[in-house]
């Protein structure tokens, strides 16, 4: 009993530890292909109507999503919902 609640108490903790660097790197990975998509399209090296600057700002949305998600920021989350 002793053993299992160790091993249930150390998994707990690792994923304690490990989730807010999730959300971190799906965070930083997210609002990086959001501004991305924004600087190529104010420096005119894609249009607005392409398909990278579409998929860019999507993938970056739902990467910020999941982020905020994991975070447990319901105001952000919502944000990045709509």
């Amino acid at each position: 009993m002793l053993i299992t609640d160790t091993i249930k108490n150390f998994t707990l903790r690792k994923s304690q530890f490990i989730m807010p660097y999730l959300a971190d790197i799906f965070g930083i990975t997210g609002v990086s292909l959001i501004l991305f998509a924004f600087f190529l399209n104010l420096f005119n090296r894609i249009s607005q109507d392409a398909y990278a600057y579409v998929l860019m700002n999507l993938v970056g949305g739902i990467l910020a999503c999941i982020s905020s998600v994991l975070i447990h920021s319901i105001a952000f989350t919502i944000l990045e919902g709509t």
